[in-house]
C-alpha cells in the first residue's frame, strides 16, 4: 500500500480515469481511417511512420524499442512491406548482425503521399491550441507518466526502486 500524500480532489478520480482512457482510445481510433485508406494494419503505420522520421541507419531493434512493440511483430510488419515493395532491408556498415531498413522507390510512391497527410492532420490539430495550451499538455502529460510509472513501479516492484534510488 502507497503511504504518499495524494491532493485532496472535488471530482471522481474513477470516473476522470475512465474518461481519460477513452479520450486516449478515441485520439488512436482517428488513425482507423488511414489504416483503411491504405489497407494496412496500426502497426504497420506507425512502422512506416517511424522509418519515414526515423534515422538514415533505421533497423528493426531500434523501431521495435522505439514502438515498444516485440521483435517479432515488428518483423512479421516488415515482411508484409517488403513483399509489398514498400521497403528494402541493406547491410549496416560494421553490423553484421542488423539490416538497415529504408523506403523503395515504390514506398515513397505510395506510402509518403499518406504520411504527409498525417503530418499536416497532426500539425493542424495541434496548431488550433495556442502555445499556452500546448505546454499545458504537454507538462501534465509528462507529470501523468512520471507518477504512473512511479507508482507502478512501487507496487509492481518495489525492490527495483530502491535499487535505482
Amino acid at each position: 500500500m502507497s503511504t504518499r500524500k495524494s491532493m485532496t480532489h472535488t471530482i471522481d478520480l474513477v470516473k476522470a480515469h475512465q474518461e481519460f482512457l477513452q479520450l486516449e482510445m478515441y485520439t488512436w481510433d482517428a488513425y482507423k481511417v488511414c489504416l483503411r485508406s491504405m489497407k494496412i494494419t496500426e502497426n504497420e503505420l506507425w512502422i512506416l511512420l517511424e522509418i519515414e522520421e526515423g534515422s538514415p541507419m533505421i533497423c528493426q531493434a531500434d523501431i521495435a524499442r522505439s514502438l515498444r512493440l516485440p521483435i517479432q511483430t515488428v518483423n512479421s510488419a516488415l515482411t508484409k512491406m517488403v513483399n509489398r515493395g514498400w521497403i528494402e532491408l541493406y547491410s549496416l556498415p560494421n553490423n553484421r548482425k542488423s539490416k538497415g531498413i529504408r523506403l523503395t522507390e515504390q514506398g515513397k510512391a505510395e506510402c509518403l503521399p499518406a504520411i504527409h497527410l498525417i503530418h499536416e492532420a497532426e500539425q493542424e490539430a495541434l496548431g488550433s491550441l495556442s502555445d499556452k495550451e500546448i505546454n499545458m499538455i504537454l507538462a501534465i502529460m509528462r507529470r501523468y507518466n512520471e507518477k504512473l510509472e512511479s507508482g507502478l513501479q512501487e507496487r509492481f516492484d518495489p525492490d527495483q526502486k530502491q535499487n535505482n534510488d
